[in-house]
């Protein structure tokens, strides 16, 4: 390569940098939609065009929708923020992050996967909030994580006003279950890959 064609590069890399940062700088990553589409968008070509800079405080920022897909963004990076965003996006009060996370993890389906999901169920008693993860539990080939699934709703049940009928939560649980399922078979391919590259503790503290 010439040494004209290697200073156009770079100059053209360094003015996408610019445009980048700036975007990421002026959008607000937790506003209205689509303003956290946007901020995830510039921020993943930043990094891509920076690999080795230090992106964390910038993906932190984020805490409502898009945090599942930064999640996955930074496995797929090898960040060093990743457990964190994991363990945020399972938390979040946005249900698609939720749905998302569980997905990724029950495709995944390590023992760490499964330490993540269950560390949720330890956390809270709440039916919706852990409705994700009990699913992606479930869908576990280890049947071993399934009891600790059974054992968390007979010390939480729905409440049934009656015998003959599911409980609204039955229900949801029903629907998100499906949810998960199919983003489980949206993501497969995606996702299948850090199985074997993503290993939690290496990069990350």
């Amino acid at each position: 390569m010439s040494a004209t064609r290697i200073i156009e590069e770079k100059s053209l890399s360094d003015r996408w940098n610019r445009h980048l940062k700036d975007v990421v700088n002026r959008v607000d990553p937790n506003g209205e939609l689509p303003s956290p589409r946007i901020w995830i968008t510039a921020l993943k070509l930043l990094v891509r065009l920076n690999p080795k800079g230090d992106w964390e405080n910038e993906f932190l920022r984020l805490n409502r929708n898009e945090l599942s897909e930064a999640a996955m963004f930074a496995m797929e990076m090898k960040l060093p923020c990743s457990m964190s965003l994991i363990r945020r996006s399972l938390r979040s009060d946005i249900p698609n992050n939720r749905i998302e996370m569980a997905a990724v993890l029950a495709i995944i389906d390590l023992p760490w996967c499964h330490d993540e999901l269950v560390s949720v169920l330890t956390e809270t008693s709440d039916q919706e909030m852990t409705t994700e993860c009990r699913t992606a539990l479930f869908e576990s080939r280890n049947v071993d994580v399934h009891s600790i699934v059974h054992d968390w709703e007979t010390r939480h049940p729905y409440e049934k006003p009656d015998d003959e009928y599911l409980t609204i939560g039955e229900l949801a649980k029903e629907r998100r279950d499906a949810i998960v399922q199919f983003e489980m078979q949206e993501l497969h391919d995606r996702i299948i890959t850090l199985r074997d590259r993503f290993k939690p503790g290496v990069e990350d503290v």
